[in-house]
């Protein structure tokens, strides 16, 4: 009976699914925590999310073209009808390692996407070099800004922390207010991030990245943590549960998780009938989709 290595299993399965490439070499924590992230940035909104708007995007609207102004009313209207975004997210959406990995979503939560789809072979034509950044949030997405796609130390781009902080978005980020911190040149500072929290002065404050020194986002670090205390409590449970025991008082107990009807299940069919115990539904990270 081990539930932390049939919930690798169920993550292997559902990531060869996926198309999503993990390191095998991880141990069982590191390879849950890494398939989280990732799954992290594909946004599975199983949600209707209200949308809260900047006033930096209300003045670019107009200056949009036409194929990105209809990607950007379709990226809004999947995200109010639960239908996923992932088509206009990036082509490297599926990789693990942090030089090739969306790092303003592990700094700072921020999202984007391309205001075009994707083709069948998971790539972008580049009709159009501009982003769509947003945070999300309980039930409401709040869509930042729309600006050029950058490249290397662009993607630390503060002008984007400093609307969040304007339009008073204050929850989206790790936040200091009336407060400052010597800075570094962009590019110190980018390479930094890779390897620990940075700090960024704002106009009123400043701004902590959310980076773990696992290079895992804290979201996804404390998703996992979560999930393996609880499958761990749960094997205890089936391995000390005296009235359990005593119901089968001639059986070795040996339980398997597994997945039934979206839920988790843990599962011993070496009784008569078998046994099946519902545990609780999934998590949003293992609804799994295509990455193109």
């Amino acid at each position: 009976m081990n539930f932390i290595k049939d919930f690798r299993k169920i993550i292997f399965d559902n990531s060869t699914v996926e198309g999503i490439r993990l390191d095998d070499c991880l141990n069982d924590i590191y390879y849950v925590c890494s398939y989280i992230d990732i799954k992290n940035r594909w946004f599975i909104n199983t949600k209707e999310y209200r949308i809260i708007t900047s006033s930096s995007i209300h003045k670019k609207i107009e200056s949009l073209s036409t194929l990105e102004l209809t990607s950007y009313k379709d990226i809004k209207y999947r995200l109010q009808n639960k239908i996923p975004i992932v088509s206009y997210l990036s082509a490297r959406i599926d990789k693990s390692e942090i030089g090739k990995s969306d790092w303003l979503l592990k700094n700072f939560g921020i999202y984007h996407c391309h205001l075009e789809e994707k083709m069948p072979n998971g790539h972008f034509k580049r009709d159009s070099n501009n982003l769509l950044f947003f945070c999300g949030s309980n039930d409401a997405v709040y869509l930042i800004d729309i600006k050029n796609h950058p490249t290397r130390e662009g993607w630390l781009d503060v002008d984007l922390l400093k609307v969040i902080e304007e339009n008073g978005w204050l929850h989206l980020l790790k936040y200091i207010p009336d407060y400052t911190v010597p800075s570094f040149d962009a590019e110190t500072t980018f390479n930094l991030s890779k390897m620990s929290t940075v700090y960024l002065n704002l106009n009123h404050g400043v701004a902590l990245s959310n980076l773990d020194l696992t290079c895992n986002s804290f979201d996804a670090v404390n998703i996992s943590d979560y999930w393996i205390k609880y499958l761990s409590d749960c094997q205890k449970w089936c391995e000390n549960d005296e009235e359990l025991h005593k119901m089968f008082p001639n059986v070795l107990l040996d339980f398997e998780l597994v997945i039934e009807d979206n839920s988790f299940v843990i599962y011993e069919p070496n009784v008569e009938n078998g046994i099946k115990i519902k545990l609780c539904k999934i998590p949003n990270f293992m609804y799994y989709f295509k990455s193109i």
